[in-house]
């Protein structure tokens, strides 16, 4: 038996795609992950073991205090501290590819 859920970004984006499903040995899970330069900060950072080094790197260590990281993008972030939205979002996906 297969089961796929589906999990959404608080702005009701496709965040998590996640195939539930029985092998030899029991429950497996496996999880996709979209990360996009419209992803939520703090819902990357909670989603991506690492990606917390990946923000503060270009935005510094500002963003996890910061109530704004619940709302706003990587593009919004980005805007901010002047640096290019899709080299964040590469830097992301290398941590789940890896």
């Amino acid at each position: 038996m297969n089961v796929k859920v589906f999990v959404y970004d608080s702005n009701h984006r496709l965040f998590h795609d996640i195939d539930l499903f029985y092998e030899k040995g029991g429950l497996k899970m496996e999880t996709k992950i979209e990360v996009t330069r419209d992803s939520i900060i703090g819902d990357v950072i909670r989603a991506v073991p690492g990606a917390d080094k990946v923000i503060e790197k270009y935005f510094g260590n500002g963003c996890f205090t910061c109530p704004g990281m619940n709302m706003e993008t990587i593009t919004f972030g980005a805007a901010m501290h002047n640096t290019d939205p899709e080299q964040v979002v590469e830097d992301i996906k290398k941590l789940l590819s890896s």
